[in-house]
């Protein structure tokens, strides 16, 4: 919005006018930029979406947990879901690395 500061490489830049694909802008000799604020740019999860992705994530970390097997995680991935292997892969892999790291998969208790 016009009179906004923002910060671009080294320089700091107030907004003096904004256009349909044009923003006009000055030097704002060293003022400090403002912090950028944005909404979402769509709405939130809906309650049972964040359910059934705890369910998935509990699900894993009882399979990580019983047998800390990448490719069996792999495996289960293909079959329950569908998703590609490669995709399977990439997915047991970040939760095989979380799993060890920290000894759980991180999932909101289902009420």
């Amino acid at each position: 919005m016009a009179g906004d500061i923002f910060q671009l490489g080294n320089a700091s830049w107030k907004i003096l006018q904004v256009n349909a694909g044009m923003v006009r802008v000055e030097d704002a000799h060293g003022q400090p930029p403002g912090i950028p604020f944005w909404l979402g740019e769509g709405p939130a999860r809906t309650a049972e979406l964040s359910s059934a992705v705890s369910e998935l994530r509990i699900e894993v970390e009882q399979l990580l947990a019983a047998s800390n097997d990448e490719e069996r995680l792999t495996v289960w991935f293909v079959t329950e879901t569908g998703i590609p292997e490669n995709a399977a892969r990439q997915l047991s892999t970040y939760f095989t690395a979380s799993f060890k790291a920290l000894g759980v998969i991180h999932h909101k208790s289902i009420s």
